[in-house]
């Protein structure tokens, strides 16, 4: 009720759930008591009809998303169980709305995916069923007639079988296919990617990764304006590579492929002092790459669609592309850094030590939630695959052994430990409390949740 206060933008309108169908019967059959006299069993039995079939089609939703490995009396059991929780979230959710006399917003929702991945057809579909099962299954109770209860009895059982077939399909949908990945053969080299966030350290450990002699590393290739290289320079004079946004964005798995298997002679820098401005002058020297990778970020995911989703799940699949998966332990620390850095359009070396940001709780909240899911969404599409876990912390602190670890991981055990570039200095070296205004209100907000310990002065 609060995000739908919030974010009114993000409001739909959806047909009223089960607990929202028994509030309109028991506020109808008050409102027909007042002219006529009905008996109590008539608003009992329609109420009793209402959630039993919302348990039944919760139960098969919940149901389709057990682990099929169990039996079938636990996974019984399990979707029994986590339908009694969503009930009860439902029934809070409509207490809170009456208690708050927003009445209108009955059968409103909140567009919790931010109008991706269809989520707004979905509900308005799902709810749609659910009430003409509902429907269907009062007039088989209360109808006089025999053949319309008859009809109506035919309508519910398609309706659930329907319900059944779709819910076992968009499971299946889900579940990981047999391995097709974007390389079809084991490359040359070792291509990895970076799955992190914006202000998690990637920027550090992309140039550090850029500054091994035997590394190729790009940086956002995916981002909406630009593909964003190190190599930008020497690959716009390259007569080979003809990629641009647009192209990109039209055959986003041919460009991927491209650009983890192009392993030319690239030029190295012997003292490892990668400049932005490519302005230094120092020695050069030529040697082949035994590794390429670039970082992702989930936008660059999102703003493709369809065919962005496709693509990013065969990487995913794709067991030839190493997944190194960067995270910074404190989100709070980097949903201020992504605000100061939105405010002042400055990403790299600029200090922001001066300026102060205030911070939304809901909108902190729905950021905290967001980042953690990315990451749990990671670590459950790759848990049959090896990865390489590193926070922004451990890179900071404990860099020589992380970045050791790191490169073992892609079979570069040379001991070779290269330097950050100098545009990836620290932009902010003071605590928490001094960055944000509204401090002890956020500390306050969150004081009892999971969330407490980032609020550590």
């Amino acid at each position: 009720t609060l995000l739908l206060e919030v974010h009114p933008e993000l409001a739909f309108f959806a047909f009223p759930n089960w607990v929202e169908w028994m509030f309109v019967q028991t506020v109808l059959y008050l409102l027909l008591l007042m002219v006529h006299s009905l008996p109590l069993w008539l608003l009992l039995q329609s109420v009793l009809a209402v959630c039993i079939a919302e348990l039944i089609l919760s139960v098969i939703i919940v149901y389709q998303r057990t682990k099929f490995t169990e039996s079938i009396c636990n996974r019984l059991l399990q979707s029994v169980i986590g339908t009694w929780f969503l009930m009860v979230q439902d029934v809070t959710r409509l207490c809170v709305k009456l208690k708050r006399l927003q009445i209108y917003l009955i059968g409103v929702q909140f567009d919790w995916l931010d109008n991706q991945r269809g989520h707004v057809e979905t509900v308005r579909i799902s709810n749609f069923i659910k009430n003409m099962f509902v429907l269907s299954i009062m007039i088989s109770l209360f109808y006089p007639s025999n053949l319309v209860k008859l009809i109506s009895s035919i309508i519910s059982i398609l309706l659930l079988y329907f319900w059944c077939t779709s819910q076992h399909a968009s499971v299946v949908s889900d579940i990981p296919l047999p391995f097709e990945g974007i390389l079809q053969k084991i490359p040359d080299v070792q291509p990895f990617v970076i799955l992190t966030w914006q202000r998690t350290g990637s920027n550090l450990l992309c140039g550090i990764l850029h500054n091994h002699q035997d590394i190729t590393m790009h940086s956002e290739v995916f981002h909406a304006r630009k593909i964003h290289t190190f190599h930008e320079n020497k690959w716009s004079d390259s007569k080979d590579w003809n990629w641009t946004s647009k192209s990109r964005d039209e055959e986003p798995e041919t460009f991927l492929k491209d650009l983890l298997l192009r392993t030319p002679s690239l030029l190295k820098r012997h003292n490892n002092s990668y400049d932005n401005d490519h302005k230094k002058n120092s020695i050069m020297t030529c040697s082949r790459s035994q590794a390429v990778g670039f970082k992702l970020f989930p936008e660059h995911i999102r703003r493709m669609g369809e065919t962005g989703d496709h693509v990013f799940r065969k990487m995913m699949a794709d067991p030839y592309i190493k997944k190194i998966i960067l995270m910074r332990k404190n989100a709070l620390e980097v949903f201020v850094s992504m605000k100061r850095a939105a405010l002042t359009g400055k990403y790299l070396k600029d200090n922001y030590d001066h300026l102060q940001v205030h911070v939304d709780p809901p909108e902190l909240q729905l950021f905290l939630r967001d980042y953690h899911k990315c990451f749990k969404c990671y670590d459950e599409m790759l848990k049959n695959q090896a990865t390489y876990k590193i926070t922004y912390e451990d890179l900071v602190n404990y860099r020589e052994s992380s970045m050791k670890a790191l490169l073992s991981f892609l079979n570069l055990d040379d001991g070779h430990i290269p330097k950050p570039i100098e545009a990836t200095r620290k932009q902010s070296s003071k605590p928490m409390h001094t960055a944000i205004k509204n401090y002890s209100e956020l500390k306050l907000c969150f004081k009892h949740s999971k969330f407490a310990s980032m609020f550590n002065h």
